[in-house]
């Protein structure tokens, strides 16, 4: 093989490996730029009803939906359907909520977005009943992770870094960020995994309380 063959099947490699870098990147910036536009449009008590043209939607839609599906991973599109029905939730429409809810769950189930969303949605609206069953299965799925965890049949190198707010209620979570580095020993990654889960069990214990204490 001639030295200018040699040189151009490198080129081409190389434009394909920075071609999938870029690409990789762009859904990253995507990712973070659709929680950037929730918050600002969805965060507060009043907003607006119409997002503007690059809003929360528009970047969530790319990934899902557009330029970006065929490039995006699994958990990226899970997160950008969870995304969608926190949207959904917040213009108080929980079976389109659920809809996608369940579409993400298709593509990942390494959090538990339904559950803990919908639990959140039907307590802050006083339907008491229907959040006590999925704070109840929301238990059943963080004891069910922590098992496999503990036991080491869960692969911890599936955790893909979305947003270092937490998808729940948009506070930071920057004291587990480093479950997500696979630079870190994997023992050391599965106890921090461990610790995340069992603070959401934590929570959602004490909203089940909540709920038989004051809410029978």
């Amino acid at each position: 093989m001639g030295i200018v063959m040699k040189f151009t099947i490198l080129l081409s490699l190389s434009s394909v490996f920075l071609l999938a870098c870029t690409s990789s990147h762009k859904v990253e910036r995507y990712v973070h730029k659709a929680t950037q536009a929730y918050y600002i449009h969805y965060g507060g008590h009043n907003y607006r009803d119409l997002e503007q043209s690059n809003g929360p939607t528009f970047f969530l839609n790319e990934i899902v939906n557009g330029n970006l599906k065929d490039i995006a991973t699994n958990e990226q599109k899970a997160y950008a359907y969870m995304y969608l029905a926190k949207i959904e939730l917040k213009k108080d429409k929980p079976l389109d909520a659920i809809n996608l809810l369940e579409q993400s769950e298709q593509k990942s189930n390494l959090f538990p977005y339904r559950y803990e969303l919908l639990a959140d949605y039907y307590f802050k609206k006083g339907d008491f009943e229907k959040s006590k069953y999925y704070y109840q299965r929301l238990i059943d799925w963080l004891n069910m992770r922590i098992k496999e965890v503990m036991s080491g049949s869960f692969n911890i190198d599936k955790l893909e870094f979305m947003d270092i707010r937490s998808y729940k209620d948009g506070q930071f979570e920057d004291e587990y960020i480093e479950m997500y580095n696979k630079a870190q020993p994997k023992e050391f990654r599965n106890i921090l995994y461990s610790e995340y889960l069992s603070h959401k069990k934590k929570i959602t214990e004490k909203q089940l309380t909540t709920i038989y204490t004051h809410y029978k």
